[in-house]
């Protein structure tokens, strides 16, 4: 396998860090197979919504930087406006098996930042009552 080769594109098309090109890339997020591009766009739209309002609660708390919505918001309309003006996103940073963009990193950040302020808010408040958890 030619170590240039764009990885699940079924093509012989040669990606190069140094080349202006970029790639069809119509998978999502972690290589997860795509599908129809309007269904693509809703359901990202529905699951990065439902991010920013968790992300919002964490910011109110004190848990994350107020920045860090803006940025994953940014990252979900890099990737709709591809989707919607092309059909796919374009791709042109490969990591493993899958090609990212610069809204691809900017999702990733603001998701992983996410989880791990979820993650210390809940190890912060362990004492808590949580609806329907009994102790």
């Amino acid at each position: 396998l030619d170590p240039g080769h764009v990885p699940g594109s079924g093509s012989s098309r040669v990606w190069s860090p140094l080349a202006p090109n970029t790639a069809p890339n119509d998978e999502l997020m972690f290589g997860i197979p795509g599908g129809p591009t309007f269904l693509v766009v809703l359901v990202s739209a529905a699951v990065v919504a439902a991010g920013a309002a968790l992300a919002v609660r964490l910011v109110s708390r004190g848990y994350l930087s107020w920045w860090v919505v803006p940025v994953g918001v940014a990252g979900f309309l890099g990737n709709a406006v591809d989707r919607l003006a092309l059909g796919h996103v374009r791709g042109w940073l490969v990591v493993g098996a899958s090609r990212w963009n610069l809204a691809d990193v900017l999702l990733a950040f603001a998701l992983v930042a996410t989880v791990v302020a979820g993650v210390r808010s809940v190890l912060d408040e362990p004492n808590v009552e949580r609806k329907g958890v009994t102790q």
